[in-house]
């Protein structure tokens, strides 16, 4: 019976871990919830605590994360004494806690689990339950090893992290049974510590970067993965979108089929990164195209004008950020260090001034090479060696586990898209989608919407515009054109 509980609190984490916030209203969730209630008039202490540790866990497989982490307290233990579902139990309750804004109290949650699954022989936890305190906070087997490098380039113990990787390598060739998920996190664990430290870049950046062979390595992985010439899912931020695509033009077990498009059209949130960076960074790059044109039509069916502008503008930045590092990363590190505070929202601006150390450090080495006079005869060998380490920096401050906003391109205010308008000035927006334009004419205080369907004839009368306004011999393809016309 005891093992019977178990399987199903394993089961009811795994499923949370795999489906991520679509976990939330999950039919099989809630019936597990409502199948295993307690017993009428079960008296058992014992039974009661075994019992509640799985629905602690099932609560956590629902999204109910609150009750998951106050029944884990309640339950994790007997009398003080750990039992088969306390590991399981701890690990739900610290992965509820690394989504909150204190997630540094989820170590303590992990290292008494590592402690209560090796105490217990269910060595599966131990590190996995290393990796999750390691996201959360600096921390001072082959899963522990690498969990420990990690850990250690956290604070900054480069030559630890490196000792330790190689430790992890050699432990790996001396297993049976390969372990491509973590060489995966082996790899990203690596790629951390040359952002860091090795070799110093020369020559262009971008012909070969230190940290490249391993980056790819973990992304072979993370979106590439293939068994016998079969495409395989092996992260589960890129399992939840393509079960969100099979599921466009309809509601999903109950939830608003336009507030999962809206979550899943940004980037993976930090408690994604606090878990699983090598997820993490799959689902920033991930396309998806796909769900933001689900937002669009939504917007076009109900003709607001509004929420269509704001949409195709969200189109465009995510077509942009498909093209750049690590899904534009890198692009909103330089932005961030970059971009004086009148060209920033006032978010971006609160962001950058409480920022951890390492992003606050680069902005203050880019405005240093900014201030710098050019010499006459330097030796340009050192100009490119400052610009190479500025980049690095970049690099860094992108590879870590840092909720990055998007800068650049600037985004419109998601209330009030249209106050970027100026006074006396209209946006005429054309998009092209499947042979239709979805057309915008916006200003400050309206927004119309219609649609076009002859859009082959329209689309020669667009290009003929920029034509007329001066010499376009490099056109603008037409889903970014947008034309800026006088009020009447």
């Amino acid at each position: 019976m005891v093992e019977i509980l178990r399987g199903i609190a394993i089961a009811s984490y795994r499923r949370r871990i795999i489906l991520g916030p679509l976990a939330e209203g999950d039919l099989l969730a809630t019936q597990a919830l409502e199948s295993t209630k307690y017993p009428a008039g079960l008296q058992l202490p014992l039974a009661r605590n075994l019992i509640g540790a799985m629905r602690s866990a099932e609560r956590f497989g629902a999204m109910q994360d609150d009750r998951a982490m106050t029944d884990a307290v309640k339950n994790g233990t007997f009398n003080g004494a750990i039992h088969p579902i306390s590991p399981i139990t701890g690990l739900c309750a610290a992965s509820a806690i690394a989504g909150t804004d204190k997630p540094n109290t989820a170590v303590p949650v992990c290292l008494s689990v590592a402690n209560q699954a090796a105490s217990m022989d269910a060595f599966e936890w131990v590190g996995e339950a290393l990796q999750l305190g390691a996201g959360c906070a600096g921390l001072a087997a082959l899963h522990c090893v690498i969990a420990a490098a990690d850990a250690a380039v956290t604070a900054g113990d480069l030559a630890g992290a490196g000792s330790l990787l190689a430790d992890a390598k050699t432990l790996a060739l001396r297993r049976d049974v390969l372990q491509p998920r973590l060489e995966a996190y082996g790899a990203y664990v690596a790629a951390r510590i040359a952002t860091r430290g090795g070799p110093e870049v020369t020559g262009n950046i971008s012909d070969a970067l230190p940290w490249g062979e391993s980056l790819s390595q973990m992304l072979a992985f993370a979106t590439d993965n293939k068994l016998r010439k079969r495409n395989l899912i092996s992260m589960p931020r890129l399992y939840q979108l393509q079960r969100l695509r099979l599921s466009l033009g309809r509601n999903l077990k109950g939830q608003s089929a336009d507030g999962l498009l809206e979550f899943y059209s940004k980037p993976p949130a930090i408690d994604v990164w606090r878990r699983d960076p090598v997820d993490a960074i799959a689902g920033t790059m991930a396309d998806r195209t796909s769900l933001r044109l689900s937002r669009l039509r939504t917007a076009a069916a109900r003709e607001s004008g509004v929420d269509v502008f704001a949409r195709i503008e969200d189109l465009q930045t995510g077509k942009i950020a498909n093209q750049l590092a690590i899904g534009g990363r890198v692009l909103q590190s330089h932005a961030i260090a970059r971009l004086p505070d009148e060209l920033l929202d006032k978010q971006a601006v609160a962001f950058r001034n409480v920022a951890p150390k390492v992003i606050r450090d680069f902005r203050s080495a880019v405005k240093a090479a900014a201030a710098e006079r050019p010499v006459a005869g330097a030796d340009p060998n050192l100009q490119s060696a400052k610009l190479n380490q500025l980049e690095r920096a970049a690099w860094l401050i992108a590879l870590d586990r840092h909720d990055l906003p998007t800068v650049m391109p600037r985004g419109l205010d998601e209330r009030q898209p249209t106050n970027a308008i100026p006074n006396g000035v209209a946006v005429l927006t054309f998009y092209l989608d499947n042979g239709m334009f979805h057309v915008v004419l916006a200003t400050k205080q309206k927004s119309t919407y219609w649609s076009i369907r002859t859009a082959t004839r329209v689309n020669g009368e667009i290009a003929k515009l920029p034509r007329a306004a001066g010499d376009c011999r490099r056109m603008i393809p037409i889903a970014k054109l947008r034309l800026h016309c006088a009020t009447a």
